[in-house]
């Protein structure tokens, strides 16, 4: 994953990866979440 800038120092945001047809972010937190076209959400 590539680290996320977070220029402005306010994000939970902590790491992204994207392809074509996704993107996974990971939080601060630890959470990780994948967008796409069939099921957003939470990684499990």
């Amino acid at each position: 994953m590539t680290p996320y800038s977070n220029l402005g120092g306010n994000s939970a945001i902590s790491a992204y990866e994207s392809s074509q047809g996704y993107i996974r972010e990971m939080f601060t937190t630890g959470a990780m979440y994948l967008y796409d076209n069939t099921r957003p959400g939470e990684v499990m």
